[in-house]
């Protein structure tokens, strides 16, 4: 019973994480939403050139399976604006006691943001 009690007010006094003060996750979030940017970036500085109609979805074998409008180009920096918002939300809210788990969220975001700027170099080259 005394080490059931010692371990609820280690517990209790246990520092709380809070992500606003961590600065690798400050880290994170900047590279994330600079990613973002860039992917917004590259759409604007090529999209006059770009034909009308893009194929987007490839098979394996390199053959267009999906062809769409050059505006659906815009919803992968708004994805990516998203999904940083939402994991900003998911730190804020559940995140309590996991430096590693928020800050892998913030890293997956740009890793997620990364692969789309590569597959957006595919869409339109």
């Amino acid at each position: 019973m005394a080490e059931q009690a010692s371990g609820n007010i280690a517990t209790e006094f246990a520092p709380r994480y809070r992500f606003w003060t961590d600065k690798v996750f400050y880290f994170f979030l900047i590279l994330a939403v600079l990613t973002d940017v860039a992917l917004l970036g590259v759409i604007q500085s090529v999209y006059p050139q770009l034909p009308e109609r893009l194929p987007i979805l490839f098979n394996a074998q390199g053959q267009a399976d999906l062809v769409a409008n050059k505006v659906y180009l815009y919803r992968l920096p708004l994805g990516v604006a998203l999904l940083i918002l939402v994991n900003g939300a998911v730190c804020a809210f559940f995140i309590r006691s996991s430096a590693f788990v928020a800050r892998m969220l913030m890293l997956t975001t740009c890793w997620i943001g990364l692969l789309l700027l590569a597959g957006l170099w595919f869409i339109i080259r």
